[in-house]
């Protein structure tokens, strides 16, 4: 029996099993090279994007610079201040005792005295400490217990500086000649209470 073998089938073969894998490298350079186009155009994409933000950056930074080294911005400044005096105002009034104020001035009060609006001036105790304004309106039976009023407030260590601004004769309902007066004075509250 003799063997023939057919070099030219093998060969083929050969050719065509080399031509199959070149033909898979070259699909796979071609798709790595394509995948390195996409690769390419998102990151340029990317790229322009990150320099339009360092770009907005930098301008910020030296759009801060140049404030530090305008120094401070007076309105802001004014702003400010007008805030945190508003913040204080609210503190106050949150804080203001209604009933101590209310009870001093009960003591205060003689037979013959009406009084018709007590106000804390809140904007006025700025830079004194424990001290507030406070305006009484109210009316008098007669002149004496008008100056008793303003005696027993002047004595009381939880009221000082009693102006009488205002006062005027008014008749009542029943015909009765009646004083009016404003009191503005500065309010102690935490005066002692061994002075009365």
């Amino acid at each position: 029996m003799r063997f023939q073998t057919n070099f030219l089938r093998e060969r083929e073969q050969q050719t065509r099993r080399a031509g199959t894998a070149l033909s898979v490298v070259l699909v796979v350079l071609v798709l790595i090279f394509l995948a390195n186009i996409v690769m390419y155009f998102t990151y340029r994409d990317r790229a322009g994007e990150a320099s339009k933000q360092e770009a907005l950056l930098e301008n910020q930074i030296r759009q801060y610079e140049q404030e530090v080294k305008a120094g401070p911005d007076r309105a802001f400044l004014a702003r400010f201040k007008g805030e945190v005096a508003f913040a204080n105002s609210l503190i106050l009034r949150k804080s203001f005792s209604w009933t101590s104020l209310l009870g001093r001035i009960e003591k205060a009060v003689p037979k013959g005295i009406s009084v018709t609006k007590i106000a804390p001036d809140f904007k006025t105790i700025e830079g004194k400490e424990e001290e507030e304004v406070v305006m009484l309106s109210g009316t008098a039976r007669s002149l004496e217990a008008l100056t008793g009023l303003i005696i027993n407030l002047e004595d009381s260590v939880h009221f000082r500086e009693v102006f009488l601004l205002n006062q005027s004769l008014r008749d009542d309902k029943s015909g009765r000649e009646l004083i009016a007066f404003d009191i503005r004075m500065q309010y102690l509250p935490g005066g002692e209470e061994g002075g009365e």
